[in-house]
């Protein structure tokens, strides 16, 4: 999924996202500090998904990987926020 600077999206469930971060790659400074504001977008907004849905499993899950997520924690909160739930495709 593409977004853009201070886009909101609905996530698989219709829980809007918060707006998402301002995109800045003039610079590698800019481009890095853009990355590390992405990832705490994507693992905040999958935090607080995980809590509207009363899942504290996945919310405790995606608060242990807030400091530094490994591709595997932000993959796991791109799956969470933007598939539906298995249950919901039957």
């Amino acid at each position: 999924m593409k977004l853009s600077s201070m886009e909101v999206v609905l996530t698989a469930t219709g829980r809007r996202t918060t707006p998402f971060p301002p995109v800045r790659v003039s610079t590698t400074r800019q481009a890095s500090s853009t990355l590390r504001a992405v990832d705490r977008w994507l693992i905040s907004n999958a935090v607080a998904e995980a809590c509207a849905r009363g899942d504290d499993y996945n919310e405790r899950q995606f608060q242990c990987g807030m400091a530094k997520p490994t591709q595997a924690d932000k993959d796991s909160a791109e799956l969470y926020l933007f598939e539906p739930p298995t249950w919901a495709t039957r």
